[in-house]
Formats: structure tokens, C-alpha cells, sequence
């Protein structure tokens, strides 16, 4: 569930940045972004103390 969140959630900063401010972003830096903030959302919500990706 996170992982679909966080998509759309960085899919629709992406998409402001580009649409009200001119900002060009390449998919692979969205993409890394995506993957960035799972991890670390899964990290810091997880119970379990050694989490890796």
C-alpha cells in the first residue's frame, strides 16, 4: 500500500514542479525518488528492527 502512495503522492509533486514552475525532471530521478521514499516510509513504520531493501 505504501508503495502505491508514495507514487502518486511523488507523481502529482513531480507533475506541480513541472506544470506551475517549468521544472524538467527526468523519470530515472522520479523513479530513484519513488524507491528513496518507500524505503525510508517502510523503515521508519516497520517493527522490526534490521530492515534492509
Amino acid at each position: 500500500m505504501c508503495v502505491i502512495t508514495t507514487t502518486l503522492w511523488k507523481t502529482w509533486i513531480y507533475r506541480n514542479e513541472r506544470v506551475f514552475k517549468g521544472v524538467y525532471t527526468s523519470n530515472s530521478r522520479i523513479i530513484e525518488d519513488i524507491m528513496e521514499s518507500t524505503y525510508i516510509w517502510i523503515k521508519n513504520r516497520a517493527k522490526v528492527e534490521d530492515f534492509s531493501f
